[in-house]
């Protein structure tokens, strides 16, 4: 999927997205050097770059996808002329190929593995000079943003950082299965009447535990429990009512794994 992507999306408009796959386009550009060949050096060096620098476990990690990558791109090059792309707008080709792309390299994350290239130097540079993984992925993606617009022009640059943002905007999504459910941690002094409200009402499983105010030092206790988005307020607003001075917390909650009712009563009876 992301070789495909990158073949029909983004190499006939010379769109640069993040890694040695935009490189490659740069490279081609200038010395019309074939982004197969070029990637699969480059990958094969990098590889025995991360043996000796990241250690064995790092190289055997990016091998596989470090090497089937290039292959597929290859594989998927035959495929741009049958599907053209040329009449839609090139903004709309980055938001667009952005998303799939950050939807592709998600699935490989997510699987534990990664496509090497950049990643790898990225490792590289936050190991041995000390950085975090965050300012080594900048310094390395900014770098390839700058020779994007130094090749193509500041318009090119504009798209590889849409490119780069969206991509890198749902690779996470993807990966964390950010959802909208809402977290909340509720102190009251009527927890017996919120708890019943919620079980009765939404069957929604709770936690409750002890808490000790910072300056009271009176124990109390705090029930937490996960709501979906489309029940926040309405569960806010009957809280409120049940108890006027509840201190209600919320924060956003990345996965929520529901047990199932079945489940639930077989634990109950257990």
């Amino acid at each position: 999927m992301a070789a495909l992507i990158f073949n029909v999306f983004f190499v006939p408009d010379n769109l640069v997205a993040s890694g040695v796959s935009g490189l490659s386009i740069i490279v081609d550009y200038i010395f019309d050097f074939d982004p197969f060949i070029f990637m699969l050096i480059v990958n094969v060096f990098l590889i025995f770059a991360a043996y000796f620098l990241l250690g064995k476990k790092d190289a055997i990690k990016s091998a596989l996808g470090s090497l089937l990558f290039p292959i597929f791109i290859k594989i998927t090059s035959y495929l741009i002329p049958y599907i053209s792309l040329n009449e839609v707008d090139t903004l709309v080709k980055c938001l667009f190929g952005g998303f799939l792309y950050g939807f592709a390299f998600g699935l490989i994350f997510k699987s534990g593995f990664n496509t090497g290239g950049t990643d790898i130097i990225e490792s590289i540079l936050s190991k041995y000079l000390k950085i975090s993984m965050d300012k080594s992925i900048i310094l390395v993606d900014g770098l390839i943003v700058i020779l994007c617009a130094y090749t193509f022009g500041i318009e090119h640059m504009i798209y590889a950082l849409t490119i780069l943002i969206c991509m890198s905007v749902y690779a996470n999504k993807f990966m964390l299965e950010i959802n909208d459910d809402k977290v909340l941690f509720v102190t009251t002094g009527k927890s017996r009447e919120v708890k019943d409200y919620l079980a009765k009402h939404y069957d929604y499983g709770m936690t409750l535990f002890d808490a000790q105010g910072g300056y009271s030092h009176k124990e109390f206790p705090v029930l937490m429990v996960s709501v979906k988005r489309n029940y926040y307020y309405e569960i806010k607003e009957h809280i409120l009512s049940i108890d006027p001075n509840a201190f209600i917390s919320v924060s956003n909650s990345y996965e929520t794994v529901y047990i199932n009712k079945e489940k639930r009563n077989k634990v109950k009876r257990a």
